[in-house]
């Protein structure tokens, strides 16, 4: 997720959201998430339309959309979510995040039904919840959050499974993507996990090297050809330094 300056990025032009996305690519990320924050819509498209004019289509880099409704300071109605998924898919976005406010079943899977662009969402929602978007055929792809337990990520994604849905988790760069990336490599639909959040000019190793005092290892985690490693020693792959977990303890 690269998310430059303020929540709606009204203080960085589209070109320059499009420069930060070509530092990334050519460090061999693949994928970027841009918010759709913007209160003219057509300068998000824009961004999106520079990123394509700067470093190429969707096999030079994909572009996933999170509108995240409830956090983006208005709701669009039907016929703007319409437009801008239209708009979404000339310029060849892999996906639209929460158009409408969170577990809103009907207007999402009217959305889905209308268009070409891939419908997402789910994130730090309850597991119970999810049995309803399927059911409503509410998005292509559900995004459970990565802190939740790893049982219930598990039977999210089989449930996931079972309707012919992606399961794609929602991103961190905490010590909870440690799980995720371990149940992340057992699922068959889950092909990317998100990293958030991202400022320009810093990567994403730099969100999470504060954390690395608390692992025994160089760093927590290791990112090679654009791709997140999973951790292959045994367990969930890290071993903590509990003098150091000690040291930074705060008492509530």
């Amino acid at each position: 997720c690269v998310w430059p300056g303020a929540a709606d990025q009204t203080d960085v032009t589209p070109r320059q959201q499009a420069e930060d996305v070509l530092r990334y690519v050519e460090q061999g990320y693949k994928a970027v998430k841009i918010r759709i924050f913007r209160p003219d819509l057509m300068e998000d498209i824009e961004a999106i339309r520079l990123i394509r004019e700067l470093v190429g289509g969707p096999d030079k880099v994909e572009v996933m959309v999170d509108r995240t409704a409830q956090y983006s300071g208005t709701t669009w109605d039907y016929a703007t979510a319409l437009r801008a998924a239209r708009a979404l898919e000339e310029v060849d976005a892999t996906w639209l995040e929460e158009p409408f406010t969170r577990g809103d079943v009907q207007l999402h899977a009217r959305l889905r039904a209308e268009t070409k662009i891939a419908i997402t969402g789910g994130e730090h929602q309850p597991a119970e919840v999810y049995h309803e978007y399927m059911q409503g055929e509410a998005f292509d792809i559900v995004q459970p959050h990565c802190a939740n337990v790893i049982s219930t990520l598990k039977k999210i994604a089989g449930m996931a499974e079972m309707f012919d849905v992606e399961c794609i988790f929602h991103g961190s760069h905490g010590m909870d993507l440690v799980y995720s990336l371990q149940v992340a490599a057992t699922i068959r639909t889950c092909r990317i996990q998100e990293l958030v959040y991202t400022t320009p000019p810093a990567f994403p190793e730099d969100a999470w090297s504060p954390l690395n005092q608390l692992v025994t290892s160089e760093t927590l985690y290791t990112v090679k050809d654009g791709c997140l490693q999973i951790p292959q020693e045994p367990g969930m792959g890290i071993e903590l330094d509990v003098d150091a977990i000690e040291h930074y303890r705060i008492d509530n």
